[in-house]
C-alpha cells in the first residue's frame, strides 16, 4: 500500500478510500460463512483503481490496494469509461483497465461515480 500511496503523491494526487459494511452493499454476494465484513474502495482523480474485502478496514484497503498495485505493474494500463452497478443500477465510472483487458464482472461501486467528476 505504501508504494501506491508514494506513487499518487508523486503525480500530486490524493488517493481516495471509501469504506462501507459489506452487509450494505446490496449488489455483492454475501457469503454468510465469510469472515470478512468491510469493503473498500480507491480511487484517484475520479478514476476507480480497485476494491477489496477483510475484516477490518484496514485488511480491507490492503487487499484493494495490491489489487490496484497488480494495474500498474503492467506494461500500458489505460482509464475506460465502464458501466458498473451502484445501488442496483447501472452508472458510468472511470476506470483503470490493463491496456489488453475488457471490463469483466466489476464489483458494485461504493458511492455514486458521478460525485466524483
Amino acid at each position: 500500500m505504501a508504494i501506491l500511496k508514494v506513487s499518487i503523491e508523486s503525480l500530486k494526487a490524493t488517493l481516495d478510500v471509501d469504506f462501507l459494511p459489506l452487509k450494505e452493499l446490496a449488489d455483492l454476494p454475501q457469503n454468510k460463512s465469510s469472515q470478512e465484513n468491510i469493503v473498500c474502495e480507491l480511487r484517484c482523480k475520479s478514476v476507480y483503481l480497485g476494491t477489496g474485502c477483510g475484516r477490518t478496514k484496514d485488511t480491507a484497503q490492503a487487499v484493494a490496494g495490491r489489487e490496484a498495485l497488480k494495474l500498474f505493474l503492467k506494461k500500458k494500463v489505460v482509464v475506460t469509461i465502464c458501466k458498473r452497478k451502484y445501488c442496483g443500477r447501472e452508472v458510468e465510472d472511470m476506470v483503470l483497465l490493463d491496456e489488453g483487458s475488457r471490463p469483466v464482472n466489476l464489483p458494485p461501486a461504493l458511492r455514486n461515480p458521478q460525485d466524483f467528476m
